[in-house]
């Protein structure tokens, strides 16, 4: 069973529990196939939630169709912007209101988003994309206000824009194999993003700062500035966390789709020098949660599920239950020689 916003019934899904009217007699019975009158009717009521019985493959077909909707919405942002130097503000603010904010409430959105690797479409708008819904997922599990969340998702969806700027025959390669001269071009991308923005009023001095500084470390070892923690400002920090997890979970010019897990170590072995500590802590934490039911396969090609994490400990990898012996492998056991090879998201 899970619990759907109005906005997200598709014709198709199937009732997990009865809908009362107003005199508490059921209006649609549970087992009920959702017809488009069905959705209709419920979406004239008003209801917020409402139950169904989980249909993975419908769920997936429906966030991708619209997810690739979402996509072109940026490839025109993007294209504006790089074009006339306006940002389109209209635009933004109802993609990020109607359809990006209600995503980051979904609950397999990591899943979600690990599978939605199209190859038609330019890897630049997609990780900006995904970066934009996860720097507002990051900002939730904060607990920060509606306007910061909301301004989190705008930084995270354009802190790559001065990448327009750059050649594409540099952003299509490998950072490692550049040369001195083009990856200095390349690391010059947040601040030509930010002379592009500075001046316009339609977009807040902190999504600016977040743009300019999403690749500025705690340790004063990033760029453009090598800024201090203190320096930084608090939603580049959440921008440049999300930007390393895409990053290892995506795949981009020169190298292969990653796992989550690979993701939190390579964000664990940062937290403590060039990342917020404080922001890796709160999104290890619910990341972990996030993968703790999820299958896998193990490098001796056998699969299982995550069964557990130890919380306290940020080093620690998970219980695996295996799938066809009920056996539990503890992979932070050095007599294991096991590690995760693949995340199987459903």
């Amino acid at each position: 069973m899970i619990a759907l916003d109005l906005q997200d019934l598709t014709p198709g899904m199937i009732l997990e529990r009865d809908i009362l009217n107003e005199r508490f007699a059921i209006d649609l019975a549970k087992n009920t196939v959702l017809t488009y009158h069905h959705i209709q009717k419920l979406r004239n009521r008003k209801i917020d939630i409402i139950y169904v019985r989980e249909n993975i493959e419908t769920r997936k077909k429906d966030f991708m169709r619209k997810y690739e909707k979402q996509l072109r919405i940026v490839a025109y942002i993007f294209e504006t912007i790089s074009a006339t130097g306006d940002v389109p503000g209209t635009i933004i603010k109802d993609l990020v209101t109607s359809q990006l904010e209600p995503i980051i409430h979904k609950s397999d959105i990591l899943e979600l988003l690990y599978q939605s690797q199209i190859t038609k479409t330019s890897y630049e708008y997609q990780h900006s994309m995904r970066v934009g819904i996860l720097a507002g997922r990051l900002a939730q599990w904060m607990h920060y206000d509606k306007r910061t969340i909301h301004e989190a998702i705008i930084a995270g969806l354009l802190h790559d824009i001065g990448k327009t700027k750059i050649p594409s025959t540099l952003l299509s390669r490998n950072l490692n194999s550049l040369s001195i001269e083009e990856k200095r071009t390349y690391l010059k991308h947040a601040e030509l993003g930010y002379e592009k923005l500075h001046y316009n009023t339609k977009l807040s001095n902190n999504i600016k700062q977040a743009i300019l500084q999403h690749h500025e470390h705690t340790d004063c070892t990033g760029y453009p500035n090598q800024l201090s923690d203190k320096e930084i400002n608090p939603l580049a920090k959440v921008v440049s966390i999300i930007n390393k997890y895409d990053n290892v979970t995506s795949t981009r010019p020169g190298s292969p789709q990653r796992t989550p897990f690979d993701a939190v170590n390579e964000i664990t072995k940062k937290m403590f020098t060039s990342l917020d500590c404080g922001l890796c802590i709160t999104f290890i934490r619910h990341i972990r949660e996030a993968l703790i039911g999820s299958e896998v396969l193990l490098s001796n090609q056998k699969k299982g599920t995550v069964a557990y994490y130890a919380q306290d400990d940020y080093w620690a990898m998970p219980l695996i239950y295996l799938n066809d012996s009920e056996e539990v492998i503890d992979l932070n056991k050095s007599s294991s020689n096991l590690h995760i090879h693949s995340f199987l998201p459903m």
